[in-house]
């Protein structure tokens, strides 16, 4: 909710301590909204600034979250942002279905080129995630937003999205170092550093290569 808890981390259910409301995490005992979750709930709402690649899991829980919406009859709403690299560029390999996780959940390119909105309608679409035949979703569009813009030229104000992704600038570099980091043991992609993703440090030998000032 805050952007402080780890990537993987378990999250438990608890009250956010500055607004008091209770939040039920979808990152601890389940990963798609309970029918518990939703009730009195009228209208489902996803807000949240993703970085457009596939193995960041926000995109995961909006595909889960549309599912839910569609099972309790809910109206699902996504509030539109910026995709940080931009709405040009797209590349890597398509997920194989036997590699399938919450980490990388739908048939994509690793760099996909769309805001969450247009993910979205594609997921309903192209029939990624199992929806109601009639279930529709509501985006609420951007104001100003051209595909070729990167974050740093929306001349807007970056929310870490975890605190891996403190700035937009390591987002540009979550797609090349990103998998690296599951290379613990041989290679250090900052993490824990104040320069996360933006350096690379091969174990043993420590050397440092630094991606970005």
């Amino acid at each position: 909710m805050r952007g402080d808890a780890d990537a993987g981390k378990y999250v438990e259910f608890y009250n956010d301590p500055k607004t008091k409301l209770p939040v039920y995490s979808l990152y601890g005992k389940t990963r798609k909204p309970s029918k518990e979750m939703l009730k009195g709930i009228d209208v489902l709402v996803y807000d949240i600034q993703d970085v457009g690649v596939r193995s960041y899991t926000f995109i995961s829980t909006m595909g889960l979250a549309m599912e839910a919406a569609s099972e309790n009859n809910l109206e699902f709403v996504v509030l539109d942002r910026p995709n940080p690299l931009g709405g040009i560029k797209v590349e890597g390999n398509i997920l194989e279905e036997e590699y399938k996780s919450f980490i990388s959940q739908y048939p994509i390119p690793y760099v996909y080129g769309l805001t969450c909105g247009e993910l979205a309608k594609m997921l309903i679409a192209e029939k990624m995630i199992n929806v109601n035949s009639n279930f529709e979703v509501k985006v609420i569009p951007m104001q100003n937003w051209k595909r070729e813009m990167t974050f740093a030229e929306t001349n807007l104000h970056w929310i870490p999205t975890s605190p891996h992704i403190p700035n937009e600038g390591s987002a540009m570099f979550y797609p090349m170092t990103g998998i690296l980091g599951e290379l613990r043991d041989a290679v250090s992609i900052g993490v824990g550093y104040t320069l996360p993703l933006k350096l690379l440090v091969q174990n043993g030998l420590m050397e440092l290569i630094l991606l970005m000032n």
